[in-house]
């Protein structure tokens, strides 16, 4: 039938790099697919260090190696794009695409708290004109307790109390 389709994974590098790929303790797992070329982690970690160690064991310097590999980073976001036409391509994007948002998020979070502390105190501003108004419509005592309010108290119930005026 035409329709039906098939899909092909290659097997795992460790297995396909072993000293004798057929054998038993090779590998014989399928990768997997574009984002590694091996089953597992501990398959990558295993075959790396083996790889070293051969390459120590032919006189190589392994502390150049440490030297170039010591600051990779992870990729922080991978994304696979599917087109109609069956071909899957791979970007990752990188940490110093991701820096300039996540600064202007920091700016819009002191914006938004800076808004929230203006509005508290123009929330203030109206209750210390109101208790100012009926002091001095009271000839008795002027103490207002609205004068004690914190301003969480002020922040939740502020409005409500404004609009009942």
């Amino acid at each position: 039938s035409p329709n039906l389709q098939t899909t092909f994974k290659s097997r795992c590098r460790r297995g396909l790099e072993h000293l004798d790929p057929s054998s038993r303790e090779a590998c014989h797992k399928p990768a997997r697919g574009l984002l590694s070329k091996y089953c597992s982690d501990w398959c990558g970690f295993d075959n790396v260090k083996q790889r070293l160690h051969t390459f120590a064991a032919s006189g190589g310097n392994t502390d150049l190696f440490w030297d170039n590999v010591k600051h990779a980073q992870k990729p922080e976001a991978v994304v696979l794009s599917h087109d109609p036409l069956g071909s899957v391509t791979l970007r990752a994007q990188s940490a110093n695409k991701l820096e300039p948002p996540r600064a202007a998020l920091a700016e819009v979070q002191r914006h938004r708290s800076a808004i929230a502390r203006n509005d508290a105190l123009f929330l203030r501003k109206c209750l210390l004109k109101l208790a100012i108004d009926r002091a001095s419509q009271i000839s008795q005592c002027g103490f207002d307790g609205r004068l004690c309010w914190d301003d969480e108290f002020v922040a939740d119930r502020g409005s409500a109390i404004i609009e009942g005026y």
